[in-house]
């Protein structure tokens, strides 16, 4: 007769794994839960007895818990596997550079040089920040380019944009969902860029439009690393590019701004 004093019960074995990897905000997807020797049945029965509350086919969090941005761009990346980053204004933000403080609902720029399907949980769920996806290849750089950081906040890893390649992302969505002026203020804080960075981002940029608003902004603000930018070896195309609609024409670099701006020509 066997001893079921000496039984191990899976269903707190089960527990025992998930509580020695959870920590506050984290979303549990299933490659993670399988890592950890957490089969779907396990899963199940603890969705079922309320330790866990499904998200989404595939995904969970710890039942009571608050799910914050981090969490779930983590589980995204490092769980997942997913070729994207954090960019624009939330990179910089991250990298300490931001003019405001931030009122409202938490917005998270998402960005990935391919298209990618988006699981649906991410998708379909309700959070309480807003994301915003952008795929393009705005760059000619390999993946493990250093432009991309890894950095750690509130105890989870994330892949964040460098500042340099932050602002050129966010230059990219003017019109889409940055408004020039928003994107102006937040260049005048950047006074240490590295210029080597600076140069290796335009020199492999795709975007004409992106490296003339880039280099419109540099002009006129002089930052102490503009001078280490080698113009000539950026691709400005030819022809004149529509930035701001209505706006003005910069007679340098064929750019229309907004008309308030005294440096340029109509």
């Amino acid at each position: 007769m066997k001893n079921k004093s000496n039984q191990i019960d899976p269903a707190n074995s089960w527990l025992n794994r998930l509580m020695s990897l959870w920590q506050p905000g984290m979303i549990l997807t299933t490659p993670l839960l399988s890592k950890a020797d957490i089969p779907p049945k396990a899963a199940h029965y603890l969705r079922t007895s309320g330790v866990l509350t499904a998200i989404g086919d595939g995904a969970y969090c710890k039942q009571g818990d608050s799910s914050h941005w981090w969490g779930v761009c983590a589980a995204l990346q490092s769980q997942l596997g997913l070729p994207l980053h954090i960019s624009g204004r939330r990179a910089l933000a991250l990298h300490g550079f931001t003019h405001y403080l931030e009122i409202g609902r938490h917005q998270v720029w998402l960005f990935a040089d391919k298209k990618l399907a988006l699981p649906r949980w991410f998708v379909n769920f309700s959070w309480d920040f807003d994301w915003h996806y952008t795929q393009a290849k705005l760059f000619s750089l390999p993946p493990e380019d250093p432009s991309l950081l890894s950095m750690e906040f509130q105890g989870f890893p994330l892949h964040v944009a460098s500042r340099e390649r932050a602002i050129l992302e966010m230059i990219h969505l003017i019109g889409k969902h940055h408004r020039f002026e928003e994107v102006e203020e937040i260049f005048e804080l950047l006074v240490s860029l590295d210029p080597q960075r600076v140069q290796h981002l335009l020199t492999n940029c795709n975007s004409i439009k992106v490296c003339r608003v880039f280099l419109y902004l540099a002009n006129k603000y002089k930052p102490a690393w503009q001078k280490d930018i080698d113009e000539s070896k950026i691709n400005l195309g030819k022809g004149k590019r529509e930035v701001v609609k209505g706006g003005k024409l910069d007679s340098r670099y064929l750019i229309t701004v907004p008309k308030t701006d005294e440096t340029s020509d109509v």
